[in-house]
């Protein structure tokens, strides 16, 4: 007896009403939702043969239907959901942990400038297309200039990225296939990074999967619709990154060679977008001069090595043996994936793999601008790649696929946690303005080496002093610093980026060299240096607490210093944290020898900070036994704190020390002997994890000893004024 067979299966002949008729006993056989644009599921023919063409559907919605749709098929559309929620928390959680970094800073800028300034500078100065500072400027005039809002966009364009990832890998293979490419791309440590990131690489990393899932629709379903949707998104590649233009290449090849008959067609829909696209690409090219190569050339291999190893890890992996194996798993069953299942499927994406990486490097023979974010187009074919491995495997291995998964879901883990720890640190611009706006005054400069770090600076940043990009000679400073720096009273020095312009640090050693150092900073990837222009005044501040006492010939007119501080740091110095301290003296009579200065913050228990030594303050660039009576001399000094200092009151207290390093007697105003120490006053230690009322309302510690917090209040005014 012969074995039963399924009606799709039975029919050999290749003829339209041989397939029309499997098409049909297939739907009777394994009936499919309708779905609410009007259109069937392709018939298991169209599955078996890739190169027959079905007509476009309706797109007229259907309301009724959709509903019907999502009842009936929620076992598809509720683990897609679950996994599309996850991908936007897993972005949203700890997104404004770090602070904006220089290229996250520009954005913030270039979105503040509107829609025509965006448009006229990406077409003159910046070298990266305008859609993303485009939307980004909308984006933020809908949420605000917050953190959060400022990454936002990046963040859902991330998360967004699984659906493109699902529909195609569903396409190509089944069910499991498509959530097993949502679950690679949701959990990516590399696509998890960028999209926490204000810069164009999530929307890339999304328009460029969408490009994918058009490119392939289109040799299932042609038309003339789905083809000027795909010239549309193709042209809104271009226009997010210059890496945008393999995505569009590879995906134009592919559509070439999968579709012969329809050429004329595809060239007119490939030709729209490159037209469109030329008009930028040229004024780039006249109006950009060649980047400097800082970043340095790479071989072919390392090229690859880098790329994969940040598509499948981004770095989380620190053990070479771990990192490497799951680089080569992760390759292996890509590879199978790209063999399992037809031509067409494995040319879309090994076009999309392989061409972005071959272009990448031909360029960088000319100029090495390579970096691991420029390809993030290659991220989710790699991901769909590796799904369709494992659910092909899985016809022999069952359980693989619960494997696979647990695996990604590990390796997320561990890219969260790598993701807390000092070596994927962005620059921290947040603390190196909060630092600036503690001390600095209505007359201080705010100088940056490289003009374009005060852009993340400035975000941040919202005291009194003037911020000054340094525009003259690096090679020779002093006629650009000598007309900025006679107006100041302290010049900041922020130097980010700098080796970039000034590699010999000519512009901190102009300002070394003829002004002492009154206090620096080095939060991660900034380095932070202010320079007391004006060492000596008429008289100390109002805003200084007045002291009076005097030691030898010296008399503390007055001093400043912050009445509270945490003893731990960990973003300006770690492990401990400075106590800057500013004092104003003068000479009783004039001083005939050299003295120095010995700040200690001290209890019962004995010393728990003490001033820094420095070579570069004003005790040793203008010696003592060089003043005159009558000027106030300003010193400032930081008082390194003990880490371990517990929570309490202390008390400041300055020594005068004589050559031979003896205090000198100290006395108060009226003459009574105060001992080898003035004291200045005291000082709250607080321990930044406690209680406190701020903590209380917010949930989190957001300000410590000497942040500066802005308030906003709205009024309304109940009658006309």
């Amino acid at each position: 007896m012969l074995r039963s067979t399924p009606a799709c299966r039975r029919s050999t002949t290749s003829s339209a009403e041989a397939l029309a008729r499997r098409d049909r006993a297939c739907q009777a056989e394994h009936p499919e939702p309708r779905s609410p644009w009007g259109a069937q599921s392709p018939g298991c023919s169209a599955l078996l043969r890739r190169d027959v063409v079905a007509p476009s559907p309706s797109l007229r919605f259907r309301w009724r239907e959709f509903v019907r749709w999502a009842r009936l098929d929620r076992g598809r559309w509720l683990p897609l959901a679950a996994i599309a929620l996850g991908a936007l928390a897993l972005r949203g959680w700890r997104l404004t942990a770090q602070s904006l970094w220089l290229d996250e800073g520009v954005s913030v800028y270039f979105a503040n400038l509107g829609p025509a300034r965006i448009w006229q500078l990406t077409f003159s100065v910046e070298p990266n297309p305008p859609l993303y500072h485009l939307l980004h400027w909308a984006w933020l005039s809908l949420f605000g200039q917050s953190e959060a809002a400022v990454r936002g966009l990046s963040a859902v364009a991330g998360a967004l990225c699984v659906l493109p990832a699902y529909a195609l890998a569903r396409m190509l293979a089944d069910e499991r296939a498509g959530l097993l490419a949502a679950l690679a791309t949701a959990t990516s440590p590399y696509l998890l990074w960028y999209s926490q990131e204000a810069r164009a690489f999530a929307l890339l990393g999304l328009l460029g999967a969408t490009l994918l899932l058009l490119s392939y629709r289109l040799t299932l379903r042609f038309s003339a619709l789905a083809l000027g949707l795909w010239a549309a998104v193709a042209t809104l590649v271009l226009y997010t990154h210059l890496y945008g233009a393999f995505a569009v290449a590879a995906c134009a090849l592919f559509l070439l060679v999968a579709l012969p008959r329809r050429w004329p067609w595809l060239l007119l829909a490939i030709a729209v977008p490159v037209l469109l696209y030329l008009p930028w690409l040229r004024a780039t090219l006249a109006h950009n001069n060649p980047a400097a190569d800082w970043r340095a050339p790479l071989s072919a291999a390392q090229l690859l090595d880098r790329a994969l190893a940040a598509v499948v890890h981004n770095g989380t992996l620190t053990t070479r043996a771990v990192a490497l194996a799951s680089v080569s798993v992760a390759l292996v069953l890509a590879a199978v994936g790209l063999a399992s299942r037809g031509w067409r499927a494995g040319l879309l994406l090994g076009l999309a793999v392989a061409l972005p990486l071959t272009a990448s490097y031909a360029l960088s023979l000319i100029q090495p601008i390579f970096s691991e974010r420029y390809i993030i187009i290659i991220a989710v074919p790699l991901y769909i790649a590796f799904s369709l491995g494992i659910v092909f495997l899985g016809r022999w291995l069952r359980g693989i696929e619960a494997v696979a998964a647990l695996a990604l879901l590990v390796l997320c883990a561990q890219g969260i946690h790598a993701y807390t720890q000092p070596a994927f640190s962005k620059e921290n611009f947040r603390a190196a303005a909060q630092r600036v706006a503690q001390s600095a005054s209505a007359d201080d400069v705010i100088l940056f080496v490289a003009e374009y770090a005060r852009f993340p600076f400035q975000y941040y940043y919202s005291g009194p002093a003037r911020l000054l990009g340094f525009t003259g000679d690096h090679q020779d400073p002093g006629p650009w610093l000598e007309g900025v720096v006679s107006k100041a009273r302290v010049v900041w020095l922020v130097e980010s980026h700098a080796e970039q312009v000034d590699p010999q640090h000519q512009v901190r050693r102009w300002l070394a060299e003829r002004y002492p150092l009154a206090t620096e900073a080095y939060p991660q990837g900034v380095q932070v240096r202010a320079f007391t222009v004006r060492s000596q005044l008429s008289a100390p501040p109002a805003s200084a607490q007045l002291v009076g006492a005097s030691a030898g010939p010296l008399r503390l007119v007055a001093a400043d210093w912050p009445t509270a501080s945490a003893a731990r740091d960990a973003a300006l110095h770690p492990p401990s944290a400075w106590l800057p301290v500013t004092l104003y003296w003068e000479a009783r009579t004039p001083p005939a020898a050299d003295y120095h200065l010995a700040v200690q913050m001290v209890d019962s228990r004995g010393v728990w900070g003490a001033s820094l030594e420095r070579q570069t303050d004003l005790f040793h660039m203008v010696p003592t036994s060089r003043w005159s009576q009558g000027p106030v001399m300003v010193e400032s000094v930081d008082v390194n704190l003990n880490p371990a200092t517990p929570p309490g009151r202390f008390h400041l207290q300055v020594r005068v020390l004589d050559p031979a390093g003896n205090a000198l007697k100290a006395y108060d105003a009226a003459g009574q002997e105060l001992g080898d120490a003035i004291p200045l006053g005291d000082v709250e230690i607080v321990d930044p994890a406690a209680s406190s009322p701020l903590r209380r309302a917010l949930g989190r510690l957001a300000a410590a000893p000497g942040s500066i917090l802005s308030s906003m209040r709205r009024w309304a005014s109940k009658s006309p004024q």
